[in-house]
């Protein structure tokens, strides 16, 4: 039932215990055999890039590709850059 394909019914068998134990000493040793297991198989290797799109307002500022392209993990880090307020010379009269 793995949704990649990857089959191992040591695997199968070690997750079921693991999920059945309460005892935290077990857990370990029944995920250190996991994890043995998984270096000889490598069941899978990720080799896509993460893409991930921000829309954000022109004010905002402080962002910086690739290292702070985030807004919500650079969070602390950025600030609204204040917006020009316009002159009653430079508005224009409504209805114009």
């Amino acid at each position: 039932g793995d949704p990649i394909g990857y089959q191992n019914s040591r695997v199968v068998e070690l997750i079921d215990r693991a999920r059945r134990t309460w005892i935290p000493e077990e857990e370990d040793r029944i995920y250190a055999e996991l994890m043995e297991i998984f270096r000889a198989d490598l069941p899978v290797t990720m080799l896509y890039p993460y893409v991930g799109v921000s829309v954000t307002h022109r004010r905002l500022r402080g962002l910086s590709s690739p290292w702070r392209s985030d807004p919500v993990l650079h969070m602390e880090e950025l600030w609204l850059e204040e917006e020009p307020v316009a002159s009653s010379k430079q508005r224009r009269p409504e209805g114009m």
